[in-house]
């Protein structure tokens, strides 16, 4: 007698869980003085323009099993500031000192290299690139413009530096000395050309510690920026006592924005079919009667790919099937019909396993967590990438078992047989 499956059919439950911000500029401005006092005609004037990358709508994934200082994200180009001098000439018969007028503008409100965040694993790291003016004035051994680092050594153009390096910690201090020539008297001016600073930070999310997922990343101290206009009398390397001019204080917030990145946990789910129909072939019967010692008998194993595609790396995928039959078996195997709605045919059941071991199907009274099978890890992460660009197999089996002669209703049967489950996986 032949017995024809025809599918194990798979159903699937899966749980677990261009944009453009205008920038905004501020501009303000002050001015140097010359050696008797008066007032430079033109003066000093700072452009800080803040993207507001912190606002743009972007979802991170957050993998606890990146290492720590791992960078989740690059943010580009946070703020740029535009430094710049430039005075019509004063002329003199005296030489006075080459010190003059100097801008510093320091960031306040981090954690040690750090701006901490409102998640507790997840800080802001700052760059720092400038293109500098390079003139050098005959009658000075200085550069015109300098922009100094934490041990006063001069920020090259073009270098990318961590903010936390410069000066103070934070801090960037600019000196302008003044453009010196000679003829009849003593020549001196800013220009345009020469003294400017253009400098612009970049930010990066990074990794540090356990990372909580959020509803909206934001500053946990959004901090402010301060700046100064100095009149500083600075000798050939240090910084001297200087004069005051002018200050004030703008919003980090309003800057770098916030409330636009979310961080998600990494997530699995099933790539492409949902439902898998199984074809286990023709089974050979035989008669318990005739054979009375040759059961259970056990067919060919038929390998099913469960396809997953994951947004990063998930330690625990588990399975579980559950039984959708109306007489379900007690030995925890798939019962069979003669159709997925249709009688039921004793003697022959469908025995599913892992990895070469027999798992557990849930019958329908049973909860589906009460047998399940963890297949381990899957995915990789790009912290960056919210895509499901991360694929891998969990490969199970499926068989026949013939423990008796095969009946419907008591008869013996030959035809078509069908048996259902629903799928479950969960992740965590």
């Amino acid at each position: 007698m032949k017995s024809r499956l025809s599918t194990i059919a798979l159903a699937v439950i899966i749980s677990a869980w261009s944009q453009y911000i205008p920038a905004v500029t501020v501009n303000t401005n002050s001015y140097p003085q010359w050696p008797d006092g008066s007032s430079a005609q033109g003066g000093c004037s700072i452009d800080f323009t803040g993207y507001r990358n912190l606002s743009l709508k972007k979802t991170l994934i957050a993998d606890n099993q990146l290492p720590d200082n791992s960078v989740l994200y690059d943010l580009g180009t946070m703020l740029q500031v535009s430094q710049t001098c430039q005075t019509n000439t004063y002329s003199t018969s005296s030489l006075f000192t080459t010190g003059g007028p100097s801008i510093l503008i320091s960031l306040r409100g981090f954690t040690g290299e750090y701006f901490s965040t409102n998640n507790p694993g997840v800080y802001l790291k700052l760059y720092i690139k400038a293109n500098i003016g390079n003139c050098q004035s005959a009658l000075s051994t200085r550069p015109l413009t300098r922009l100094q680092t934490i041990t006063e050594e001069d920020v090259k153009s073009d270098i990318e530096y961590p903010a936390s390096t410069l000066h103070n910690n934070f801090n960037t201090l600019a000196n302008f000395a003044p453009y010196i020539s000679t003829g009849s008297t003593y020549d001196y001016s800013y220009k345009d050309s020469c003294h400017r600073i253009v400098y612009s930070l970049r930010g990066e999310l990074i990794k540090i510690g356990n990372i909580l997922p959020s509803e909206a990343l934001s500053l946990e101290n959004k901090g402010s920026l301060h700046y100064e206009f100095r009149h500083s009398d600075y000798a050939e390397s240090g910084e001297s006592p200087y004069t005051l001019l002018n200050s004030g204080v703008l919003d980090i917030g309003s800057l770098f924005g916030s409330g636009g990145i979310t961080l998600v946990a990494p997530a699995c789910r099933l790539r492409g079919a949902t439902d898998y129909a199984i074809n286990l072939g023709l089974w050979n019967s035989g008669n318990k009667n005739e054979h009375p010692n040759s059961f259970p008998t056990y067919g060919q194993e038929e390998l099913i790919d469960l396809r997953l595609e994951c947004s990063g790396k998930v330690n625990n995928v588990n399975f579980s099937f559950q039984d959708t039959g109306n007489a379900p078996l007690t030995n925890n195997n798939i019962s069979v019909y003669d159709n997925l709605e249709g009688s039921k045919i004793d003697g022959l059941e469908i025995e599913m396993s892992y990895n070469g071991s027999r798992i557990n199907v849930n019958s329908p009274s049973e909860s589906p967590d009460t047998y399940k099978t963890n297949t381990g890890s899957h995915g990789t992460t790009n912290p960056s990438d919210e895509s499901f660009n991360s694929q891998s197999v969990a490969r199970f089996g499926a068989r026949f078992v013939q423990r008796s002669t095969i009946t419907r209703d008591g008869t013996n049967y030959a035809g078509p047989v069908t048996g259902k489950v629903n799928m479950f996986v969960t992740y965590y």
